[in-house]
């Protein structure tokens, strides 16, 4: 009688570890930014009128209102589920929009010229709920100018009258970033965080006795957080273990084919 021996396989006990990745950086944003009121077209309107034309596209692209602004702006806080909170970054845009006009009126001795002079002041600031200064943006300006007697229209253009845009014409931003962990325990949790959208704006004038002067101050503003926060992403086995595993496999595979094909006594 012959005997059928299978060829062993030697199999090896395989203890499976992992790598612990790395953890993910990732950011997540939220923004809110002021509404004008409903009227502001139909005031715009009005001053057009007034004024033979003072605004344009700029002024009317819906951001802008009226000064003095104050209006509260919200920012979702950071879900503690998505992560590990590392920094909020605090993005405030803001602009704004003034032109003034005038036309001298009176009349002048031949050779005079009616002086006149303009002050501006503006601020834009972003506080939050307990009063305090987040952003602060304070703007000044000076115009100086000469008019000629009354020219016989008054369109605030000509010889006698002006309309102009002043040097606080602008955009403006500012970025403050937060990373210390206390202040960061405040952007987390349910719920939003309020703060306040200011705008204001002064202005005085000098000039002659006969003068019809304005101006027209507009301010848009914008609040944006990004949150960076860690996400822990999950374990993996090693490649060896991998490897090893298959190896296991591929020899219990031979041995079943091998006992299998076996001549049965």
């Amino acid at each position: 009688m012959k005997s059928w021996f299978a060829p062993s396989v030697a199999l090896a006990t395989i203890s499976l570890s992992s790598i612990a990745a790395p953890a993910l950086a990732l950011s997540i944003s939220y923004s809110d930014a002021y509404v004008p009121d409903a009227s502001t077209v139909t005031t715009l309107n009005a001053i057009d009128a007034f004024t033979g034309g003072l605004t344009d596209a700029e002024a009317r692209n819906g951001l802008y209102g009226f000064t003095d602004i104050e209006e509260v702006l919200s920012i979702q806080k950071f879900d503690p589920s998505l992560g590990t909170l590392k920094s909020a970054k605090l993005t405030f845009d803001t602009g704004l929009w003034q032109k003034a006009y005038y036309e001298h009126l009176g009349r002048l001795r031949p050779g005079n010229a009616a002086a006149i002079k303009f002050d501006f002041e503006a601020n834009l600031n972003l506080t939050s709920s307990g009063g305090t200064s987040v952003f602060d943006i304070p703007l000044t300006g000076a115009h100086d100018f000469t008019a000629s007697s009354f020219d016989g229209t008054q369109d605030f253009a000509g010889t006698s009258g002006r309309k102009f845009a002043t040097s606080l014409n602008g955009q403006y931003q500012q970025t403050k970033t937060i990373t210390d962990a206390a202040a960061l325990a405040g952007f987390i949790g349910a719920g939003s965080i309020d703060y306040t959208f200011s705008a204001s704006a002064l202005f005085s004038v000098f000039g002659p006795g006969n003068l019809s002067a304005g101006v027209l101050t507009l301010a848009k503003g914008a609040l944006r957080v990004d949150y960076e926060y860690e996400k822990e992403s999950t374990s993996v086995p090693e490649p060896t273990a991998l490897l090893g595993l298959g190896l296991v496999a591929g020899g219990a595979m031979v041995q079943r084919r091998l006992r299998a094909a076996a001549p049965r006594n």
